[in-house]
């Protein structure tokens, strides 16, 4: 599948997912209100696109989980320039942890 962000199109290669950030919501039940200084990129995405070795674990549509304790230069961000308030990101199999249900 390929996907359109902005002019370009993005087709992941190999085991790689490409995922949008999904918005969360920035103020909790209790009123406290999360600073974005302390969420660094979320917790919940949206899955895009797969490359051509992903299992079947993850599929296009999924909510998942993401670990972001990974290597240096393995995440990559592609902002839409038409919607700074979108993000997408280019990342490997092996960070998802989880799919929500």
């Amino acid at each position: 599948m390929v996907v359109s962000v902005d002019e370009s199109k993005i087709r992941p290669l190999g085991d790689n997912l490409l995922v949008e950030a999904l918005e969360e919501d920035t103020t909790l039940d209790s009123g406290i209100v999360i600073p974005d200084n302390v969420k660094q990129f979320g917790v919940q995405f949206l899955v895009v696109a797969c490359g051509p070795r992903v299992s079947e674990d993850v599929r296009v549509g999924d909510h998942i989980m993401v670990d972001w304790d990974l290597e240096e230069g393995t995440v990559q961000l592609i902002p839409d320039p038409t919607n700074p308030s979108r993000e997408f990101f280019v990342l490997p199999e092996s960070a998802v942890v989880g799919v929500f249900d």
